[in-house]
Parts: C-alpha cells; structure tokens; sequence
C-alpha cells in the first residue's frame, strides 16, 4: 500500500467515526427534546362529509422541522401535522371523538407509536399511497397509480396517448418508477402548458376523460379520485372494510405531508429572433417560474371514498365498478348491454353538478 493510500484510508477512517459520533450526538439531542430549526407550514387536511363533493378542506398551520440530517424529517413533520390536525378538529367539533391519519410514504412514523403495530391499519394505510399502490392493468400486469395517472395525461388534441401495455413495470420499479413518470409529466407540462384532458389507452382499447367538468374547480381532481378509488375497490375487500371502520363512532380526517397546494416549476421561454442573445439577457429570458395549483391528493381521494361510502352507499358500485382490471372496465363501458351508463360521467354530474364552460386557466392538475 502506497503512502497516498494509506493516508486516503486513515482520512476516511476518521471521517466514519466522525459521521457516527455526529449521528449519535443528534439522536440524543432528538430524544431529549431537542429538534433542529422551526418554522411554520400550512398544509390540508380532508375530513369526510355528508354532501357532495363528500369532503372538507381544512388548513392546518404547524410547527416544521428541519435542519436534521439523517433524520426522517418527513415522518417527524407528518407527526407534527397530525398532531395539529387532531387539534383543529377538537376545537371545531368539541365533544367528538376524533382523529387523524396520514396516508403517504411517511406513515412508517406509526412505528414509532406503542399504541400501534406493524401489521394493522395504520402501516396499511402507507401501502394506500399513489407511489405504492398497484393497478391491475391486465390480468397478471400491475402498475403503480402515479405511473398510470402521469401517463394518462394529455396535452394536445388530437390526444397522444400511452399504451399502458408497453410500460414494463420492471424499468418503472418502486418510487423510483413513480417518480420518473411525474418528472416527465412535469417537463411535457413545462413545454406545452394548460392540459387537456386525461386518456387511458391499454392495446386496442381507448377512453379520454375531461381534466375539468365545467366551471367547478374542485373537479379539477375528479379523474384522480375516480382512478384511486377504482384502484382501492380492485383490492381485497378487506382494506374497503377497515377504513371504513376507522369511522366508527368517531370523526376523522386525513392528511399527506407531501401534497403542496401551491407549488413553482420553470418553464422554457422561447426567444424570438429579434431578442438579445447576450449572456446575461439569455440566462434571464431562458426560463420563467410560474404557480402551479395542485389538485390530486391521495388524502383528499381517501377522504371522498370514506364520504360516499358514508352517505350515499348505494351510488359507490354506479361511480366506482368492481373490476378485476381497468381493460375490463373499459370493456364493459364499450358494450351498453352490460354497463348502460357511463361510471365516470355519472360520477362528474352527481358530485361536482353542473357547471358553465371550461374557462381557461394558467395551472393544471399535478
């Protein structure tokens, strides 16, 4: 071993204990009750309701923490904002029995409750977010249901659709698969703006939905809803029933410390060729930041779910069919004979009403 070596060995030594006496240093300071820096954040919480949309959008501001390396900071921050949220609905329902979920990735915290184990509701409940939830496409073809809600956007009219049957759910394994069908999303949103419609295409068979019913905003996340809680229906019914008993003598609510109302992406500015090409004006005029308003939650889906199954029962097999696939609930839409109505549009009409023209809008569903 050459000296350069053994100095190279000797420095990455050193750095390793380093690291584990930092680790260890900010582990105790965290279970002494020290945390890292503090701000304030807003975020959403969903409760189910009795009338149609079936939920209520409720602002939680509480306390953020950051500044903790090698740390969960989402799953410290979900705790925050579960904590929160159960307060705001005390104070707004006082004599209720109530209380809060957190439906995304971050729900392993729950592991960290004693009143709460690995293997009930709470750890299904991580398994309900859209990076982890399967959709059978086909019979033995499964893809994530934000690989299926990204492809499915559309931009353009004509509609340019992807086959769902050439995504190989081996290249578009995990959170890695479903983040990489978002950030493409995000680059075609980026370069042709407002979206159009949504489009599920799997072989030959083909079906466009409408991204907005009229002039109801809140339609804006109907496709979403509808996708994740045919997605729910297609599991085993026993995940249908245990949500449902989260309900029982109780008020609830639920959360997604990832989902951002208001988030800012850059898009591509196009030049003309009478603009200035120096470099200065050119790293100026390249991109613009521009609002996007987010529509689509899995807490905000979950939280309809519960409402109509709650309180109008009966319409939960007309919106939301149980289907073994989406191939063979696009089948029964195509034959009249054996589905008369149309699930998604009986969905829009009785849920989010009727509504005047589409207006257009300087955002988009993410």
């Amino acid at each position: 071993m050459t000296d350069e070596q053994k100095k190279r060995q000797s420095w990455k030594k050193g750095s390793d204990s380093s690291n584990h006496r930092r680790v260890r240093q900010e582990n105790d300071s965290t279970q002494s009750g020290s945390t890292g820096r503090k701000g304030r954040a807003v975020r959403l919480m969903f409760v189910p309701i009795e009338k149609p949309p079936y939920y209520e959008e409720i602002e939680v501001e509480f306390e953020w923490v950051r500044g903790l390396p090698n740390l969960p900071n989402a799953q410290i921050n979900a705790r925050q904002l579960q904590q929160s949220a159960k307060a705001v609905l005390q104070q707004r329902f006082p004599g209720e029995e109530v209380d809060v979920f957190e439906v995304s990735r971050a729900q392993d915290l729950y592991l960290l409750d004693d009143r709460k184990d690995k293997n009930d509701i709470y750890k299904k409940l991580e398994q309900l977010s859209a990076y982890y939830l399967k959709v059978n496409i086909v019979e033995n073809f499964q893809l994530r249901l934000e690989q299926v809600y990204q492809y499915s956007k559309c931009w353009g009219d004509p509609c340019e659709c992807v086959d769902l049957l050439s995504l190989r759910e081996g290249e578009l394994k995990g959170v890695k698969g479903s983040r990489k069908a978002k950030r493409e999303a995000n680059l075609k949103s980026a370069e042709r703006g407002q979206l159009q419609k949504f489009c599920l295409k799997i072989g030959d068979l083909q079906k466009e939905f409408p991204a907005v019913y009229g002039s109801n905003e809140k339609s804006r996340s109907a496709f979403y809803n509808w996708l994740y809680i045919v997605t729910i229906r297609q599991k085993d019914k026993q995940i249908s029933e245990e949500i449902m008993r989260l309900c029982e003598n109780k008020l609830i609510g639920f959360t997604d410390i990832f989902y951002k109302k208001e988030s800012r992406i850059r898009r591509p500015v196009q030049q003309s060729d009478g603009e200035s090409r120096g470099p200065s004006d050119r790293q100026k005029k390249q991109h613009e930041i521009i609002k996007i308003i987010r529509y689509n939650c899995q807490a905000r889906a979950l939280a309809q779910f519960v409402g109509i199954s709650l309180y109008s029962p009966n319409n939960i097999n007309l919106y939301f069919p149980s289907c073994r696939n989406l191939r063979e609930l696009l089948e029964r839409e195509k034959d009249p004979s054996r589905f008369p109505e149309d699930c998604f549009e009986k969905f829009l009409e009785q849920v989010y009403g009727s509504g005047g023209g589409q207006p257009p809008l300087p955002f988009e569903p993410s």
